[in-house]
């Protein structure tokens, strides 16, 4: 009977594990698309402040990067620094950032979280928006 409850609270912390991880994701996913979305409608001045704070983050983080490998990397780099500088993200309903560490390792370019998230966003809000 011991065996069996071992075995049932394996399989209950390893599928814990893997929701948490697909809920972090996820949230990542919308980042990208909330980032994209508000840093095409925020003023030179702004954009100029994005890219340095993101560029600062990346630094921070130890990350040797000279530039951005694809735009998922880079709008998810935007929305934690738009999130550090204050700048609420424009999609309607959604005013905040989700919170990602380091959107380098979470997210790669092709993951099929985005298409969801980016369906998702669609259906709701009738934005189409491409990364």
């Amino acid at each position: 009977m011991d065996i069996l409850m071992y075995i049932g609270g394996g399989i209950t912390v390893a599928t814990l594990f893997f929701f948490f991880r697909l809920r972090r994701r996820f949230n990542a996913a919308l980042n990208v698309f909330f980032a994209r979305y508000t840093y095409d409608r925020l003023n030179r001045n702004d954009k100029v402040k994005v890219k340095e704070e993101a560029k600062a983050l990346v630094m921070a983080k130890g990350l040797k990067i000279d530039g951005y490998e694809h735009d998922v990397e880079r709008f998810g780099w935007y929305a934690v620094a738009m999130n550090s500088l204050g700048i609420p993200s424009k999609m309607p309903e959604n005013p905040n950032w989700h919170k990602v560490k380091n959107p380098s390792k979470i997210l790669k370019k092709h993951d099929m979280i985005l298409v969801k998230a980016r369906n998702l966003i669609k259906q709701h809000y009738s934005i189409d928006i491409q990364i």
